[in-house]
């Protein structure tokens, strides 16, 4: 689950409880992320896994010489790992864009307000340090406002 974390670890400037409630949004909407990119890969191993207990279950490998029935479990065991790895090696890193849209999507709130904590102004020369002032001033309010998050 490394990559799902990787996007979590962006330099963050922003403190306090809301901050660090907005950071366990994140890492939960990560992970859910991650189970639902992962839950593919998976799934025909397990229905593979499920086919295997059910012909145990008819007792069909009891029926073959130990030699052949192991032969048959290492070479299931292989080619399901295999399979996982081949699949979960391909998997990509899980943007810190996507986790925000996921936690937008889920607390319903419009106009993509966590888009504004990563954002940053353009400063002129003319006026930088009252501009970047406003804009943490704003990045502030806008990170106090998220309170009710899912």
């Amino acid at each position: 689950m490394g990559g799902a974390h990787d996007s979590l670890n962006a330099p963050n400037t922003h403190t306090g409880p809301h901050a660090a409630r907005l950071a366990s949004v994140r890492r939960h909407a990560a992970l859910v992320l991650y189970v639902e990119r992962v839950w593919p890969a998976v799934l025909p191993v397990l229905a593979a896994l499920g086919l295997y207990v059910l012909a145990g279950l008819c007792r069909l490998p009891q029926h073959l010489p130990d030699f052949a029935r192991w032969l048959i479990l290492l070479g299931f065991a292989g080619l399901c790992l295999a399979y996982l790895r081949r699949h979960l090696r391909t998997l990509p890193v899980i943007p810190l864009s996507a986790i925000d849209r996921r936690i937008e999507k889920a607390s319903a709130l419009p106009n993509q307000p966590l888009a504004v904590l990563e954002d940053q102004p353009v400063l002129l020369s003319t006026d930088a340090e009252s501009t970047q002032a406003l804009w943490q001033a704003h990045q502030a309010r806008s990170l106090a406002a998220l309170e009710h998050l899912r």
